[in-house]
């Protein structure tokens, strides 16, 4: 009975992987689960981006894109395949991809 339900669980769990991203002309496939857009590894942040260890703020840019770009990234408004509305991203020079919310939430807990 025990497996049973382990096995219940699991499925619900995973994450589907198979989803294309479109960051100007460059094609990247991404897992989505719930609101986290992420490439395939880099679902625990900290294993993909490096974050600062204090954030500076700037007038005219926002805070996640200034995160972004302080994790030695760039961000970007990018097109989910399924999704009509685009989603913002930070990329990495090798092409890992996080959405800046997720980005926030590591960089925030970085801090605790």
């Amino acid at each position: 009975m025990k497996w049973f339900i382990i096995l219940l669980i699991f499925p619900l769990s995973s994450f589907a992987c198979d989803k294309a991203l479109k960051v100007g002309e460059k094609l990247f496939k991404v897992c989505v689960e719930e609101s986290n857009i992420f490439s395939k590894g880099c679902n625990n942040v900290p294993d993909c981006f490096t974050t600062p260890k204090h954030l500076k703020y700037y007038p005219n840019q926002s805070p996640l894109f200034s995160l972004c770009y302080q994790s030695d990234a760039k961000p970007h408004f990018a097109k989910l395949s399924g999704n009509k509305d685009k989603v913002e991203v930070c990329v990495t020079e090798k092409g890992s991809v996080v959405d800046l919310d997720s980005l926030m939430k590591s960089y925030q807990k970085s801090l605790e």
